[in-house]
């Protein structure tokens, strides 16, 4: 006779062995990313295309799954998994933090600069304090309110931020693709006429015979 103590005996043995599995992809995919960066970094490799979003979303994934592991009483992630998320963060925040260098925000760049500070504070609160998911939803709010409606909202700040850029660069052929691209993306916030000298430009050099490129400011 099956009893209400074997289903649960039953189930408790399945989500277990369910959590073993993504435990176990969790640390295999964490040393993954952290070798394709060491070998990025040493020159064996070199990148074909960003994998900052992967680090991101698989940081948010596996912070989940070590909450869930921490409720479940599981001891399939430890703290060490949580250094591995320390690092992938640093490495994100780090290659960001060079692209905005270089080419100035944009609201994928803005929002993955607040995922990692969301991030690093999870990880340091899942290590040293215990009502640590209280204080997190407090700081998701927070944080969605400032980059969403804030003064130094996502899109405000990258327009400023693209707009210093378009600014600074000399109105050539050599700057026409950036200069197109930093065009299109001004023009989905901003009235055209405050950028009419760089349509100008760009048109006249459309007629030379150049033509837009897919560049990623």
């Amino acid at each position: 006779m099956i009893t209400r103590e074997s289903i649960n005996e039953i189930t408790s043995k399945r989500v277990n062995h369910l959590f073993l599995i993504f435990s176990i992809f969790s640390y295999f995919y964490a040393s993954l990313l952290i070798l394709y960066f060491a070998l990025l970094f040493l020159g064996f490799v070199f990148p074909q295309y960003s994998a900052i979003h992967l680090i991101i979303w698989f940081s948010f994934f596996g912070i989940t799954l070590f909450w869930l592991n921490q409720v479940l009483h599981s001891k399939y992630l430890g703290k060490f998994f949580l250094v591995l998320l320390f690092l992938l963060n640093i490495i994100a925040l780090y290659s960001i933090l060079i692209r905005i260098y270089e080419y100035g925000f944009t609201p994928s760049r803005y929002f993955v600069i607040i995922s990692c500070i969301f991030l690093f504070v999870s990880v340091i609160s899942s290590l040293f304090l215990r009502d640590y998911l209280k204080i997190l939803f407090y700081l998701f709010a927070v944080l969605c309110i400032f980059s969403i409606f804030g003064s130094f909202n996502a899109i405000r700040v990258s327009v400023d931020s693209q707009l210093r850029a378009l600014k600074s660069l000399e109105m050539n052929a050599e700057n026409y693709t950036r200069i197109s691209n930093i065009y299109r993306f001004l023009t989905h916030y901003i009235n055209e006429d405050e950028l009419a000298d760089y349509r100008t430009f760009l048109n006249s050099q459309g007629e030379n015979g150049y033509k837009y490129q897919n560049y990623k400011i």
